[in-house]
């Protein structure tokens, strides 16, 4: 995906006053884009990988549920802001044994003086409502620029189908004074908001970091991507074909 194709200015600045929390600390921009990823297919019944995308050779499947453009960037007043997708059981069974090995973001430079953001990565097991059990904690990286930011985990995730997985950036403002500046990425194509899959904290209220939120407000998807290596077990029953000959008539 071509990053510049994925924005365009701006055209309106939405003040989100009233959200989840009726908090006036998050703040989203909002743009008109009319590009989109050319292969991407996305409804609301399936939660879909993509191969090779973004941009790496190296990762077999990309999972997640944007559809390659976003129309909002997000961000906040009192940083720092995550953004997080939640991988359940049943959409995991088909990667049961593989490993989480990457993670990928659409990092927005909607502020031309505010071109970096510190981030951390992190995978927790977690259930509907918030994470629980912190996996990987991959903290003090760098997005800089705008563009795909493509993350190796530190340690690699074997995925338990049983288990729901919570895939999280956490974004620092980078200087922390963060008014008018929106480096998350939001798609709001309707066939990619699936209830309780995109979720976000904030700041504003000193809550635990694990006390995320429907993005109810906005309808869609963060615009976050996990890779899965490794080959999926083939459990279809072997075939054995049987060439008869002869002159007589055969009956099986």
């Amino acid at each position: 995906m071509n990053g510049k194709n994925m924005l365009k200015q701006a055209t309106v600045l939405l003040l989100i006053a009233v959200l989840i929390l009726s908090s006036g600390a998050i703040v989203a921009n909002t743009t008109q884009n009319k590009s989109s990823a050319s292969d991407d297919v996305l409804t609301q019944e399936h939660w879909v990988g993509y191969p090779n995308d973004p941009q790496t050779a190296k990762a077999e499947t990309w999972v997640h549920y944007d559809d390659g453009v976003f129309e909002t960037m997000v961000g906040s007043n009192t940083p720092p802001l995550f953004m997080a997708i939640r991988l359940t059981n049943d959409e995991l069974a088909t990667y049961d044994g593989l490993q989480f090995t990457q993670t990928a973001w659409y990092h927005v430079v909607s502020n031309e003086t505010i071109p970096n953001h510190d981030y951390d990565a992190k995978i927790w097991i977690g259930n509907e409502t918030k994470p629980i059990t912190l996996l990987v904690n991959d903290t003090g990286l760098t997005a800089a620029g705008e563009g795909w930011m493509n993350h190796t985990l530190s340690v690699p995730v074997t995925i338990d189908a049983s288990n729901d997985y919570w895939i999280v950036i956490k974004c620092y403002a980078n200087p922390a004074q963060a008014f008018y500046d929106y480096p998350m990425p939001f798609d709001t194509n309707v066939a990619s908001n699936i209830s309780h899959k995109s979720k976000w904290w904030h700041n504003s209220l000193n809550h635990p970091e694990t006390d995320f939120y429907e993005v109810a407000t906005l309808n869609g998807a963060w615009v976050l991507r996990v890779a899965v290596e490794g080959e999926v077990e083939d459990t279809t029953p072997p075939v054995t074909t049987c060439a008869i000959t002869g002159t007589n008539p055969v009956t099986i």
